[in-house]
């Protein structure tokens, strides 16, 4: 499907604060990108004055885009196009750049402050802009917002969609996220699912930013992306808008409200290599490489109901099991061949929004063992018994964990896990195999993403991240002598999110997301050692990647890209890359 970028935030300047580098980064990569501003960022100033900064706020975000889109400038924000479209009883004012129709702005127009109204039951008018198109003031209640907004989709077809999130982390929720940010996601998501309902889709691909809590988390984008997102806020918007401010620290920042992880790839007994996403709330599989089977549709249906996260474990057969996060905060899990079974939440209640994705692993009797990164920051975990049931949840501690965690089984037969916190890794490890866990800490650069185990040729353990303030590639490793000591940075292209890794001929091989919105790799130059340099993939991606690696010596790196497509490279046991191919119909 061709790709299509949609943006759906509450105020003008809200995309720009929370969601960009991925807006930027995709107009400049020529995807076609819209957003969407709901209320007119009147900031509750009476009409005369309200109606004039809902102009300039306008004019603000023209600049930023003429920018992003690489035009020129003109009087008065003379690259655009505007007209009026009549959608769902009410007229939107849609913006398109000249040069590069594939950008536009839409602006709804409703009054700042009052959007949680709507949730309410409220209805509320809308504020027109000094010399807009449209003058006249709209009465709109929930139902209308969600119509004009679904009715916005059928005209964008978006196979992507941005917003901020619905509910903040209530450990980092300082100041208190906008209660118009939250109800424009709600607004928003409840028109994805109608229009998917209508259109027999599972797209848009829908991606959560953290909006005023960014500012409680490390730096985390390269210096050049600091600089062109302030440019963009600062230089371009602001002008017109001197009363806002990055007060968050989020032209530094760039955070998803939660993570998918990169652990969602296998490499079963035969050798085979399965992929998983979820779509529309339920599990779908490929397997390959070559000519890719699938997708097949592995569920979960009810009582498990719609999940948003998925992750494998290899048993000892080969046999691959999953794990996922529920959308209401549960773990379910998926045996090789068995059904899902519910393993609830170690938070039950409201606090269930606040867990995390789950990590998997086998331990060494061939059960299998959950660990999430819970509601209050520390880690929970439960384990199966011998009969195939499972053990209550139990708390193994901790505090400011970021979700998710990751866990191994390690040669000795003992399990890690590890998880970042904003200043450093923790690691559990079992004292013998089964056994309980020892906590301690692991001497890390400070991080800026979640952690992902690697193992090494001769078994040692290494625990890669983003390093805060570079967005380099980091890692932590154990010594010859098991010993947790070592730390270093590995560079790379910048970017966001968590590492994926695979280990082919013995040579650990790195994933990431890169600044531009590709893929970039390192590999270890011979097994056990150092890492080479980074080479781009190239490619325009929407979330962060998995690795698996083949026996024959065959490494495949997956991701979702702008068009909703999972894609795939493959690089052959001799070295050499194939170009990016789709896996499998998106529709």
């Amino acid at each position: 499907m061709t790709a299509s970028v949609l943006a759906v935030v509450a105020h003008p300047d809200d995309d720009l604060l929370f969601l960009n580098p991925d807006l930027d980064a995709g107009i400049h990569a020529g995807v076609p990108t819209t957003v969407v501003y709901v209320t007119a960022g009147d900031a509750l100033l009476p009409l005369e004055e309200g109606s004039a900064r809902a102009r300039d706020r306008r004019r603000g975000i023209q600049d930023a885009y003429r920018i992003s889109g690489g035009v020129a400038d003109l009087p008065l924000q003379d690259e655009w196009d505007g007209e009026v479209v009549g959608i769902g009883g009410h007229r939107v004012e849609e913006f398109r750049l000249r040069d590069r129709p594939g950008v536009r702005v839409t602006f709804l127009g409703l009054p700042d402050g009052r959007l949680s109204h709507l949730l309410d039951g409220a209805t509320v008018q809308t504020m027109p802009a000094r010399g807009g198109l449209v003058a006249e003031a709209q009465r709109y209640d929930a139902g209308a917002a969600v119509a004009v907004l679904q009715g916005l989709m059928a005209r964008y077809r978006p196979t992507v969609l941005h917003v901020t999130e619905r509910f903040a982390d209530h450990r980092y929720d300082v100041p208190q996220s906008h209660p118009d940010h939250r109800a424009a996601t709600a607004l928003a998501l409840e028109a994805a699912r109608r229009y998917r309902t209508a259109h027999g889709t599972w797209l848009p691909y829908v991606l959560e930013h953290r909006d005023y809590g960014v500012g409680q988390h490390p730096v985390n984008l390269d210096a050049a992306t600091r600089a062109r997102k302030r440019a963009l806020f600062e230089t371009a918007y602001r002008p017109w808008d001197p009363a806002a401010a990055d007060v968050f620290g989020a032209t530094d920042r760039a955070y998803y409200r939660t993570s998918r992880g990169t652990r969602w790839s296998s490499t079963d007994g035969a050798g085979a290599v399965r992929l998983f996403a979820v779509r529309d709330g339920r599990v779908v599989r490929w397997t390959g490489p070559g000519t890719w089977a699938g997708p097949v549709d592995l569920g979960p249906d009810d009582p498990v109901g719609a999940v948003t996260t998925v992750v494998t474990a290899t048993g000892p057969d080969g046999s691959t099991h999953l794990a996922a996060r529920t959308d209401d905060g549960r773990t379910a899990v998926r045996p090789a061949g068995g059904p899902w079974t519910d393993l609830g939440t170690p938070n039950p209640g409201s606090d269930a929004r606040y867990v995390g994705s789950p990590a998997l692993v086998r331990e060494a009797d061939g059960g299998l063992r959950v660990v999430v990164v819970n509601a209050g920051g520390g880690l929970s975990t439960r384990r199966q018994r011998d009969d195939g049931g499972w053990h209550p949840w139990s708390d193994l501690g901790g505090t400011d964990l970021q979700d998710p965690c990751d866990a191994l089984l390690d040669a000795t037969g003992r399990v890690h896990v590890v998880a970042a916190s904003r200043t450093g890794l923790v690691l559990w490890r079992q004292a013998v195999p089964g056994g309980e866990f020892l906590r301690g800490p692991v001497p890390s650069l400070t991080p800026a993403s979640a952690a992902t185990f690697a193992v090494n040729a001769d078994g040692r353990p290494e625990v890669h991240h983003r390093q805060a303030g570079t967005a380099d590639v980091a890692v932590s490793w154990q010594d010859r002598d098991l010993a947790w000591r070592s730390a270093t940075a590995l560079g790379g292209h910048g970017g966001t999110g968590p590492t994926a890794n695979a280990r082919v001929g013995g040579r650990i091989t790195c994933v990431a997301r890169n600044a531009g919105g590709g893929l970039s790799v390192a590999e270890q130059v011979a097994p056990d050692s150092h890492y080479g340099p980074w080479t781009d993939l190239g490619g325009f991606v929407t979330d962060h990647p998995t690795a698996a690696a083949t026996p024959e010596g065959r490494l495949v790196v997956a991701v979702v890209d702008a068009g909703g497509a999972l894609v795939q490279r493959t690089r052959s046991a001799g070295g050499e890359w194939g170009p990016w191919r789709s896996v499998g119909d998106v529709v």
